[in-house]
């Protein structure tokens, strides 16, 4: 009867240990999970808050804001905000510096309200 308990005790543990090991599995997928999630919003949170992909309103954005569009440096930065308000985006061009090239460049970026 010894050996017939021990056997038994034996089979209990193998099993014990199949159990902790599926438990371990599944924490381990349970953690890659979240860290994949967390990617993905990290990245979708980057693609709507990333400077150089933002809208910028012409008559509120910052010079250091203007600054991230195509084609703008400080000067033109400063030029934009003496020149406001503008009523169309399209008004932008009456900025020196600001051509034809560099308005199409920068027009999906800029917005009026």
């Amino acid at each position: 009867m010894g050996e017939l308990y021990d056997e038994s005790a034996a089979v209990r543990r193998r099993e014990e240990r199949k159990a902790a090991s599926r438990r371990g599995n599944y924490l381990f997928l349970a953690l890659v999970a979240v860290l994949i999630l967390a990617a993905a919003g990290i990245a979708a949170w980057r693609k709507f808050h990333d400077p150089a992909t933002a809208v910028l309103n012409l008559n509120t954005a910052t010079a250091v804001q203007l600054e991230t569009l195509p084609g703008v440096g400080p000067e033109t930065a400063h030029s934009i905000i003496k020149g406001r308000p503008y009523q169309r985006v399209e008004d932008v061009k009456n900025v020196k510096g600001i051509g034809d090239k560099t308005f199409e460049k920068m027009k999906p970026r800029i917005k009026v309200d």
